[in-house]
């Protein structure tokens, strides 16, 4: 009897030690002082945000197992997991999966799902920064322009194709029944105010080029021919064939969502969670995107991030979310704290400065989470 109450007394502490929101803070615990507090990220205008969150968990992983030559590890490209993504992924080809990702187009690599990008990376490898600079290189080199121009006519071209019609099938529909409008603006925008007359030149140069894939709907071969050094297995990432499958939970209430995380979090090493949320909370921190039984309003504004940390504060449990929009925080709440770089606060009436992410109320986020993936 005496054991069995010893026994209870250490089980009940355990649990309550796995629930705490205790200190954890992954951004300075692995990463050395090249970057400070990992690295930061800005997706612009393209719909990759789940492509990046892939990336981050996946690096963090590679960082923290495994042996390296080095004590850094050369960065994953966003570009490309989304690539295998779009081009692999059951997941895309099913079509609408609790609207994340909506009709398979083959046109831009918007929308996905950070679950099964990590599994296309598993089966497929990632392909080495050095071998992702040769491909893109390679094939600037070959329509006789700069890799600078290409990826921001192929950036512009994303932006666009987001900001100006939602719709999926955009492309298309504006390059068969009004190529001149189109045209027009992208002349507009590459070839005025002050540009220098040799990017408008390379811009249009490129344009004349990728456009017709995705007037085709057939964008997936044009990115085929953008990564071809990444066909090649000597230029994959070895050990990103050898990562586990994490683990996904869709769907579920705040608190346990919450209390997921923090255990997560509470783990011996502990990684990054990717989640799929409401982004207007960081805007508005009243902001609930999810209804009742936990699904999608059409207010919700979806969006993909990682939590690195978790604190107490006042008597609460924050999480710390390290987002893909830059490094501006005039945009968010001001209910959150945003952490600049070597932990110094935020200040809208100092200039700002370089944030690295913010300190957000743990529970209103996980009213917004939708989704959310760990290794």
């Amino acid at each position: 009897m005496k054991y069995l109450f010893l026994f209870t007394i250490f089980y009940s502490s355990l649990l309550y030690s796995s629930d705490k929101c205790n200190r954890v803070y992954l951004a300075r615990d692995k990463w050395d002082l090249n970057y400070k507090n990992m690295p930061n990220y800005d997706q612009g205008a393209t719909n990759t945000c789940y492509a990046y969150t892939a990336i981050q968990l996946m690096d963090y992983w590679r960082l923290t197992h495994g042996l390296r030559i080095t004590k850094n590890i050369a960065l994953s490209d966003p570009m490309y997991a989304a690539y295998l993504f779009k081009k692999y992924s059951f997941a895309n080809k099913l079509g609408s999966l609790v609207n994340l990702i909506g009709k398979p187009t083959h046109t831009p690599l918007d929308f996905g799902l950070i679950q099964s990008i990590i599994d296309e990376i598993r089966k497929y490898g990632m392909c080495t920064d050095l071998a992702v600079s040769k491909s893109i290189e390679n094939y600037a080199r070959k329509i006789g322009v700069t890799p600078g121009t290409l990826l921001e006519v192929i950036n512009y071209l994303f932006g666009h194709f987001n900001a100006i019609k939602r719709d999926r099938e955009w492309y298309k529909k504006v390059l068969s029944t009004n190529p001149e409008k189109f045209n027009n603006r992208f002349r507009n925008y590459f070839c005025r105010y002050g540009l220098q007359r040799n990017l408008c030149r390379e811009a249009l140069k490129v344009y004349d080029v990728i456009t017709p894939y995705f007037a085709k709907g057939k964008a997936i071969k044009l990115y085929d021919e953008i990564f071809k050094e990444c066909q090649k297995p000597e230029n994959k990432y070895l050990i990103t064939k050898k990562m586990p499958s994490p683990k996904t939970y869709t769907l579920r209430p705040a608190k346990w969502v919450k209390k997921k995380i923090i255990k997560s979090l509470n783990r011996k090493n502990p990684q990054p969670v990717g989640i799929t949320y409401c982004m207007d909370v960081l805007m508005n921190s009243d902001h609930v995107g999810l209804s009742r039984i936990n699904f999608p309003k059409k207010n919700c504004g979806l969006h993909a991030s990682i939590i690195i940390g978790k604190r107490e504060r006042n008597g609460r449990c924050e999480f710390f979310l390290k987002n893909t929009g830059g490094e501006d925080c005039s945009f968010y709440d001001d209910t959150w704290e945003c952490v600049l770089h070597r932990g110094i606060k935020y200040n809208k009436w100092s200039g700002g400065g370089r944030s690295h992410g913010i300190w957000i109320d743990a529970h209103q986020l996980s009213r917004n989470i939708i989704q959310f993936t760990y290794f």
